[in-house]
């Protein structure tokens, strides 16, 4: 009689046993799928963050410097400074390790210093395919050996602003070595300064002449 009296407690008991362990896998299912849901959310944050880095670096300026022959060919050799991207730079710097005028024949040390103060100090805008250029001798002066100077090569630092604010620096070396072996010979549209400055001497000549001819014949 006493077992039949315990069987209805001992069922309410089982249960109430198999209640909390459902409850329990249930609350540890749900924390499960929060923390998955959780960590889709951040991945889904960071590829948002990372397409919207990328999409403002492929709108951001290149700004670029460098010390080199003139397209024309004459040996002429040239700093320049130039925008490669697709947006206009500005608050444009050019840092020099060891100085410019450590690698330049010794009668181009003053424009040397004059470059790089005005890049020092800042070009306020480079817009996109715009180059600046500066004469600095003629390729065979860099390796006179009567007119040494203190260092081969110079480290170049590049920085500047683009729309959506400052752009990464640009750091590297250029070699006066690897200067020396350069082709001097025109590219591009230095192919053709050459013929155009010789035509276009030509050309004012005959107009000079012409003048005098009509000149004389108003006088006759």
């Amino acid at each position: 009689m006493e077992m039949i009296v315990w069987i209805p407690v001992a069922v309410s008991i089982l249960a109430l046993v198999a209640s909390v362990v459902i409850g329990l896998l249930s609350v540890g299912q749900a924390k499960r799928s929060a923390d998955s849901a959780e960590k889709t959310l951040g991945l889904a944050q960071e590829q948002l963050e990372n397409s919207v880095r990328a999409q403002q670096d492929s709108t951001q300026p290149y700004v670029w410097a460098d010390l080199r022959p003139r397209e024309n060919g004459d040996g002429m050799i040239q700093f320049v400074v130039g925008n490669s991207g697709p947006t206009i730079a500005t608050d444009v710097r050019v840092e020099f390790q060891p100085s410019l005028d450590y690698v330049v024949p010794t009668r181009e040390v003053e424009d040397a210093h004059r470059i790089q103060a005005l890049l020092s100090d800042r070009l306020k805008s480079v817009p996109p395919g715009r180059v600046f250029a500066w004469k600095l001798g003629v390729s065979f002066e860099y390796y006179d050996k009567n007119d040494p100077r203190p260092a081969d090569e110079i480290v170049m630092r590049v920085t500047a602003h683009g729309p959506h604010g400052p752009i990464a620096p640009v750091e590297y070396t250029v070699s006066l070595v690897d200067l020396k072996h350069q082709a001097l010979r025109p590219v591009g549209l230095g192919m053709v300064e050459a013929p155009l400055e010789t035509v276009g001497k030509e050309l004012g000549k005959i107009s000079t002449l012409l003048t005098k001819m009509h000149e004389q014949g108003r006088s006759e």
